[in-house]
């Protein structure tokens, strides 16, 4: 880009907390929703200047429907400690200000606060009242399903799409919405890109609701378009997040909560790697 000489039109799977980074460095270029049919059918929450949607990415909770599992009626019931039961969450330090941002929703601080900071200290004082009952640590999301899959734990924050696919191996598992937290992952389009005509033909193509289950299905993640869900088996339909009612379930949180994630990724990221290897 720099350079001036363009290699690449468009950048895959972008977080939504890179998105406006990647527009301040001049990376990537706003796209005309006027010449992309099918935006205007996906939740506001979900659209972007700078992207088109192309995942739901949730952080939420799972657990197993077994006897003498206490179904979780919220994210925050993974955190009350009188819920007995080994637990997984996540090592990655990529994955911090997500586990501490649910955290901090369970104990009631508010959206827009989480914009201002996103307080580390008070966010691990949450995961110390269940930290004895942390029995794993994903690093990668196969380990992440496999736990599921293998039932070494009883309880998991885990990203939604490797919920589902544990679920439909191990149909122990299910998964609870209700505070979970959304962050899209986008197409973007490099700045200075000469192909912006077959980036939005593609962008469409990507937006139909056919070819979006066809990926739900493939994947275990849910797709944005709503009129997806339509062409799902009925198995995956109560899994992906795109429903109604799921939507209604996760936690609202303000766009600008992605550029403070951006933000203190380095600062939260070191904080829990030291956190969980105490």
């Amino acid at each position: 880009v720099r350079s001036g000489t363009v290699q690449w039109d468009a950048l895959s799977s972008i977080p939504a907390s890179d998105l406006q980074r990647l527009a301040k460095q001049g990376v990537i270029q706003k796209i005309d929703a006027s010449a992309i049919p099918g935006l205007e059918k996906l939740p506001r929450a979900a659209l972007s200047d700078y992207g088109v949607p192309a995942l739901n990415a949730v952080v939420t909770v799972s657990y197993r429907e077994f006897q003498g599992v206490n179904p979780l009626k919220s994210v925050a019931d993974f955190f009350d400690p009188n819920i007995k039961g080994p637990r997984a969450v996540s090592s990655l330090a990529g994955e911090a200000p997500f586990n501490c941002i649910v955290a901090l929703l369970s104990e009631g601080v508010h959206p827009d606060e989480l914009v201002k900071h996103i307080d580390v200290a008070r966010c691990l004082k949450v995961f110390d009242k269940i930290k004895d009952q942390i029995t794993a640590y994903w690093s990668n999301g196969s380990e992440m399903a496999q736990l599921m899959i293998d039932n070494n734990v009883d309880y998991c924050i885990c990203r939604d799409g490797r919920i589902v696919q544990a679920a439909m191996v191990n149909p122990e598992w299910t998964i609870q919405y209700k505070g979970g937290i959304q962050f899209m992952g986008y197409l973007s389009f490099v700045k200075g890109t000469k192909n912006v005509d077959v980036l939005n033909a593609f962008a469409t193509s990507m937006l139909d609701p056919i070819r979006q289950a066809i990926f739900s299905q493939e994947s275990g993640y849910s797709a944005p378009n709503p009129e997806s869900v339509n062409y799902l088996p009925d198995n995956l339909k109560p899994f992906v997040s795109v429903t109604p009612a799921a939507q209604a379930a996760l936690a609202a949180l303000p766009a600008e909560i992605a550029e403070t994630v951006a933000t203190q990724q380095t600062e939260i990221g070191k904080a829990w790697q030291a956190y969980v290897s105490k």
